[in-house]
């Protein structure tokens, strides 16, 4: 009986990990998305604009937002891997969670049907 209380609490964890890292995934996925929107770089890319800086300030101040552009993209992306393992992790606790329960719940028949022929 411990060692299914050990492994239901193993189960249990892993859908509270999944759930966290799927959630900290969406943050941060849509956080950086909204962020990315305002990003001076960004906006020129979406909008297929070419710019001609007219000082070597403006110049330096796109090359910034560009670095910061692909700062925010690379966030994003591990926004995206932190949701998915978080939804695959949260699926393995959910399916061996499940498992288990089935498996009690046989268990619990089979005695009840043994002692009542019994």
């Amino acid at each position: 009986m411990l060692r299914r209380d050990w492994i239901n609490a193993a189960f249990l964890t892993l859908i509270i990990i999944g759930l966290a890292l799927a959630l900290f995934g969406a943050y941060r996925f849509i956080d950086t998305s909204l962020r990315l929107e305002d990003n001076p770089a960004h906006q020129l890319i979406v909008s297929g604009e070419t710019i001609d800086p007219q000082s070597r300030a403006e110049a330096r101040g796109l090359v910034a937002a560009d670095i910061e552009r692909r700062q925010l993209l690379y966030d994003r992306y591990i926004g995206i891997l932190a949701g998915g393992a978080g939804l695959v992790t949260l699926a393995v606790g959910w399916i061996g969670f499940d498992i288990l329960r089935h498996r009690r719940q046989k268990a619990t028949e089979e005695t009840a049907a043994s002692s009542a022929t019994g």
